[in-house]
């Protein structure tokens, strides 16, 4: 499909697109989430965000709660990524991206609940990264013949992943290359327990569960720095990934920063207080919070952390994991409802309720 200046996308299956002058939306089958491309003339990318939701919600007033600007990639000579504030009872997740070719900015307006777009996420950026206006080119390695990984490609990939784990704050990894049908790299990184000095090996044993998160850590761009860097090495591609990596490293400790400028390391007695018991789900099974002294424990059995209150702008106050490596995540909210506390907490987009234990 094209929108009204001629430029290239691929909308989703089953999506629907309505066009409305220079402006085309397109909505899951559901209407749990919308993509709206607009294209602006501003000269700053602010500028034309702010325009672009006029256009589609003249009163559009949701305060900004982060803006990122990646570096130019995939063709493209700018990057501008906005998030917005919305509330824990909205469960809705409304941000943009801008991104400019020449002198216009062509804007993306992402709006929908959170469960939407844990379903239907990957559909919109089928739509999101296939949009090309004339003269935008990805590099591309199709028909090229790949390098063979000798040592000196290999210590570059070697350099690349300790300097990845290290500005991701990644305690430790494993990582195996194969090439032809046969492994030419394997190693591992970093310790296994923060504090320890039990070194990673080849042979270290991770937990299935969840061992995604760790590496997604290192790939926090479509298609991921270290999938970029082993290209580069692999191809001769044009020398980003390192770049990434840094913009990476910085945005994920300001958002760090700013998540934990929000939260009471220690909370009042009596709120903690009001939280202790024991807490169960049919997937996590029994969690339970006591008070030491004046410090609450969030206890999960295999492993402990210290707990923090964290006040969001609506008047929410929530329970977040202080200690390594889970600070600032997950986060529960506290409820009353009906007569009985509860803890909920969001996780892959679905709320999961932890019910209070009888007797505990």
């Amino acid at each position: 499909m094209k929108t009204p200046s001629g430029a290239a996308f691929t909308a989703p299956k089953g999506w629907k697109v309505t066009t409305r002058g220079d402006v085309m939306v397109l909505e899951d089958v559901n209407r749990e989430v919308s993509v709206t491309f607009i294209e602006r003339k501003e000269l700053e990318a602010d500028a034309a965000i702010a325009a672009a939701w006029r256009q589609v919600k003249r009163d559009f007033a949701r305060k900004i709660k982060r803006v990122t600007t990646p570096p130019g990639r995939r063709g493209w000579d700018r990057f501008t990524d906005v998030e917005y504030e919305t509330t824990t009872e909205e469960a809705r997740d409304v941000f943009a991206s801008a991104r400019r070719k020449r002198d216009t900015w062509y804007v993306a307006l992402f709006d929908g609940t959170e469960e939407g777009w844990g379903r239907r996420w990957a559909g919109a950026k089928i739509a999101f990264f296939s949009l090309k206006p004339e003269g935008v080119e990805e590099e591309s390695f199709q028909g090229k013949t790949a390098h063979v990984l000798d040592e000196r490609r290999l210590r570059e990939l070697e350099s690349f992943i300790e300097e990845g784990r290290k500005a991701a704050s990644i305690p430790g990894l494993a990582v195996a290359i194969l090439q032809g049908g046969k492994v030419v790299f394997e190693r591992g990184f970093g310790v296994r327990e923060l504090g320890k000095k039990a070194p990673v090996t080849p042979r270290t044993l991770f937990r299935i569960a969840s061992t995604t998160k760790p590496l997604t850590s290192l790939l926090p761009f479509n298609g991921g720095v270290f999938r970029r860097k082993l290209f580069e090495v692999l191809f001769d591609g044009r020398d980003e990934a390192r770049e990434d990596l840094a913009y990476a490293a910085q945005t994920q400790e300001a958002d760090f920063r700013q998540e934990m400028s929000k939260v009471d390391l220690e909370p009042d007695r009596a709120w903690l207080d009001h939280l202790a018991g024991t807490y169960e789900h049919p997937w996590f099974g029994e969690v339970s919070i006591r008070v030491e002294g004046n410090r609450g424990v969030f206890d999960a059995g295999e492993w402990q952390s210290g707990v923090g209150r964290k006040k969001e702008e609506d008047g929410t106050a929530k329970l977040v994991l202080t200690s390594p490596p889970w600070i600032g995540w997950p986060e529960f909210v506290p409820s009353e409802a009906d007569g009985k506390r509860t803890l909920h907490m969001r996780a892959w987009q679905r709320k999961v309720v932890f019910e209070p234990v009888k007797g505990k």
